[in-house]
Order: C-alpha cells, then sequence, then structure tokens
C-alpha cells in the first residue's frame, strides 16, 4: 500500500527583534525539512532501486550500508541510471571538447573583434579551470540525481590548491527557497564536520570549546558536528565596499549546536546551482519525469532483456 503522505501545520517561524539571526536561521531550515516529508520517503523509494551508492535519505544508518542490493531481482534499474547519466555526461559536458563559449550580452559587442578574442582567452582559461578540478567527478553524480530524484544541487567554490572545486549535494542535506517567479533564491545545505575538518576550514579560533577539546591529540575524537551554510541575496549591503560582506550574495555558516555564525562570506554569483525535471509551480522540487520506470521496477518478472515485455500489471 502507498505510505500515507504526511502532513505539517508548522508555518514559516517569524524572527523576533531580539532573536539572533543564526537560531532564526535554523529554525527555517527545521521548518523547510518538515515541509518536504512528503518527498522524503519517494525519494527513498527511489535510491533503493535506481541510486544505492547515494546516501540514504529518510534513514539514520552507519555509512557503507545504503549499498544494499538483496532484493533486487536484477540490476536492469541501476543500469538505466548510470545510461541517463553518461548520456547527459556525453551530450552536455564531453569531457574530451570544449563544450561551452562566451560571449557578450551587448549586441553591438558581438561583432567587436577584439572583445571576441578577449572572451576566447576567457573562455580557455575557464576550461583549463574546470579539467584541472573535480568538476567531471561530481557533475556524473549530479547528474543521475537529477534523473533519479528530479532535483539535484551541485555547489561551487574557491580552493587554495585547484583554485575551484565541485561539490554535489546529496538531496537530504538540501533545502531551496524559491521567489514567485518559481527561481531558486535560497540555499539551506547541512555539513558534518569532525573538529580537525572544521579548523581546516576555518581555524581553530573560530570552534567552539567543545570542539577544540577534541582537537587535542591524547583526547581526540573523530565525532561529527552539524554545519549549515546559507546561502542568499544580500539585502542589505554597502554597494559602495566590495569586501566579503557586502557582496551580492552572502554565504553564512552556522554551529548548529552551538546556534552562532562561525563565518560569514559573499559572492558576486550565487554558487549553488540546481536542476529541476519536471517543474510544479509553487513546488520548489523537481518530480521524476519517468514515473512508469518506477512502476517497472517492482514488477519481479521483469529483466534487462524483456523489460518492454513486461505484463501490463507492472504498469
Amino acid at each position: 500500500m502507498p505510505e500515507k503522505l504526511k502532513t505539517t501545520s508548522k508555518a514559516a517561524p517569524q524572527r523576533t527583534i531580539n532573536e539572533p539571526r543564526a537560531e532564526y536561521l535554523i529554525k527555517f531550515y527545521d521548518n523547510l525539512k518538515g515541509e518536504r516529508q512528503n518527498f522524503e520517503g519517494y525519494w527513498q523509494s527511489l535510491h533503493d532501486y535506481f541510486f544505492i551508492e547515494a546516501a540514504d535519505v529518510n534513514a539514520m544508518i552507519a555509512a557503507g550500508s545504503e549499498l544494499r542490493s538483496d532484493y533486487l531481482y536484477d540490476s536492469t534499474t541501476l543500469e538505466t541510471a548510470d545510461i541517463l547519466a553518461s548520456g547527459f555526461m556525453n551530450y552536455l559536458t564531453p569531457p574530451t571538447s570544449k563544450w561551452f563559449s562566451l560571449t557578450p550580452k551587448e549586441q553591438t559587442l558581438k561583432n567587436n573583434k577584439v572583445v571576441g578574442q578577449y572572451l576566447e582567452e576567457v573562455t580557455d582559461q575557464v576550461n583549463d579551470a574546470i579539467n584541472n578540478s573535480n568538476f567531471y567527478n561530481q557533475i556524473i553524480s549530479s547528474y543521475k540525481s537529477s534523473g533519479v530524484y528530479g532535483t539535484s544541487c551541485i555547489l561551487e567554490e574557491e580552493d587554495v590548491h585547484d583554485d575551484v572545486r565541485f561539490y554535489s549535494l546529496p538531496i537530504k542535506q538540501v533545502c531551496i527557497v524559491e521567489d514567485g517567479r518559481g527561481r531558486v533564491t535560497e540555499y539551506y545545505i547541512e555539513f558534518e564536520y569532525t573538529a580537525s575538518q572544521a579548523k581546516s576550514r576555518w581555524g581553530e579560533d573560530k570552534l567552539s570549546d567543545k570542539m577544540k577539546e577534541e582537537l587535542k591529540a591524547e583526547r581526540r575524537k573523530e565525532v561529527k558536528h552539524k554545519f549549515l551554510l546559507h546561502i542568499a541575496e544580500r539585502h542589505h549591503r554597502d554597494v559602495t565596499k566590495s569586501d566579503k560582506k557586502n557582496m551580492p550574495i552572502e554565504a553564512l555558516w552556522i554551529d548548529v549546536e552551538n546556534k552562532r555564525t562561525i563565518d560569514e562570506g559573499g559572492y558576486n554569483e550565487m554558487p549553488a546551482m540546481c536542476h529541476r525535471f519536471d517543474k510544479r509551480p509553487f513546488i520548489p522540487w523537481g518530480l521524476l519525469t519517468g514515473n512508469e520506470g518506477f512502476a517497472v521496477r517492482a514488477h519481479p518478472q521483469c529483466s534487462s532483456k524483456d523489460q518492454y515485455a513486461c505484463n501490463d500489471e507492472a504498469y
């Protein structure tokens, strides 16, 4: 029987005058997670048949145990997701060729040879940066998430060693907010770091006393701590300044346990990207386009050789 849909009566929390912003954002993130509960059961079912190497969505188990496949009749569903992701990779972003170019927005500049030559040089530099990064390692997972869940998110950030790094984000760690026209304007991304990992990102001075204690060699503990990254348009800034705290896009890192902001950054453009299939009005999440494949996987007589000749009951 289909799982009974869950409903929530939680309204978006209103920030009080004296409430710290970090605490307000944590509450709002919890509210967004409550609103997506109906999707989580659906995503978990898709995960179990099409994307077992991804993190579980609504199950709290040890890493590695999500790779269970004992109940799968064969590898048909796993292969279909891989084929779709490979097709996206080969047709949209082939690693062996240059798949993008830069052109000016201004129509009058498109015929300017100097501008064209400059943009060609910049295109080559961007292409080299992508090839030297982990882009192709991460984009294949993002394509697969798009095909399986109907939604995928990827995060880009600067890196000291590789210039730029990309992260295909597990769908369970991300909540998104739309504006009135259906554009994603806010990202709430949950991370888990040990004290040593947090130190490598922000330095020891910004860590809580508890995490500083865990860093001591004789008492070192590899305990995971939750952090929340909030990315959104910055509505209050000094446009005459160009420092990170006055850039158009804000990025706040929040220590969830201690409900405090530990780092504030900024971007000129949104560093997170979201792709959604079959977008419905007023629903931030994309939906899977090939729902008939989800019915096929449930029929035990279907195999990779006769999946198209299955009994009509599978549909």
